[in-house]
C-alpha cells in the first residue's frame, strides 16, 4: 500500500475542547451530529457534517457565512443534497468521459444499477462517490492555544458498493484545522495501492462571493485542490 497526503487547514451530545481562544466540539443540530471549531478572538466558527460527506458546510465569520450553503439547517441538506459548502469529490473529481476509467493500463466499468453514479446535464459520472456519504467515523476533535481540529476517516473498503466502483482497497482520513484565522491545505492522507490513471481526487471550496470577508487584510480562504 502507498501512503499520500493532503489535509484542511481553516482559520452525542455537546462535547467540547477547549484550549485558550479555539475550541473544538461534538454535538447536535437539528438531529445531526456535527462537530464545530471555533476561534473566539477572531469571530470564526467552522461547521462540519461528518454524516452528509464530512463537509464543512458553514465557516462563520462575524456571524455570517462565507460559504454558499441554500439551506436553513444540515437535516434540510440532507433531505436535499447539492453541491455546497466544501464537497469532497473523489474516487474522481469532474467528469469521467464515459460510464467507465482506464487503470493501470486496464479498462473498468461503472456499475449503474448500484444507484451510486451521479451524473452532469451531458449524463457524464461526475464528481465520484463520496460527496454526501454518510460513511465517515470521527476519530479525533481536539483544541489547544494555537487551534482546533477534527478528523475523521473513511473505510473504503469496508464498502461493496464502492468497491464495485472503484475496486481499490484504501482508507481516506481527513482533518480539518482552524488555526490563526487561515484556511489551508495542510494534510489528508489515504492509504491506497499504486494506481497509474487519467483522473484525479480532490476538495474545493464553493463560496457566497457576497459573503467574502477579509481579516486582517488576509482573504480567510483560497481554493486548493490536491490530486493523487
Amino acid at each position: 500500500m502507498r501512503h499520500a497526503a493532503f489535509a484542511l487547514l481553516l482559520p452525542l451530545m455537546t462535547h467540547v475542547m477547549q484550549g485558550a481562544n479555539f475550541t473544538a466540539r461534538k454535538t447536535v443540530v437539528d438531529g445531526i451530529e456535527v462537530v464545530q471549531l471555533g476561534d473566539a478572538v477572531r469571530r470564526m466558527e467552522v461547521s462540519i457534517a461528518p454524516s452528509i460527506g464530512n463537509m464543512a458546510y458553514e465557516i462563520l465569520v462575524g456571524g455570517k457565512n462565507v460559504l454558499w450553503f441554500p439551506f436553513h439547517s444540515p437535516a434540510d441538506f440532507k433531505q436535499n443534497p447539492t453541491f455546497a459548502g466544501v464537497p469532497f469529490l473523489a474516487p474522481w473529481a469532474n467528469r469521467l468521459d464515459g460510464d467507465f476509467f482506464w487503470a493501470n493500463g486496464k479498462k473498468y466499468l461503472l456499475n449503474l444499477d448500484l444507484g451510486n453514479v451521479r451524473r452532469d446535464n451531458h449524463q457524464k459520472p461526475i464528481h465520484g462517490l463520496l460527496n454526501f456519504s454518510s460513511a465517515w467515523e470521527v476519530v479525533s476533535v481536539t483544541s489547544d492555544e494555537r487551534s482546533a481540529s477534527a478528523t475523521s476517516r473513511l473505510e473504503f473498503w469496508k464498502h461493496p458498493e464502492m468497491m464495485a466502483q472503484f475496486p481499490f482497497a484504501h482508507t481516506i482520513t481527513m482533518t480539518y484545522r482552524l488555526a490563526t484565522a487561515k484556511w489551508k491545505w495542510r494534510r489528508c492522507s489515504t492509504t491506497i495501492p499504486r494506481i497509474r490513471c487519467r483522473w484525479r481526487s480532490g476538495i474545493i471550496p464553493i463560496s457566497d462571493c457576497t459573503m467574502r470577508r477579509a481579516i486582517d487584510g488576509r482573504c480567510i480562504w483560497r481554493h486548493a485542490i490536491t490530486w493523487y
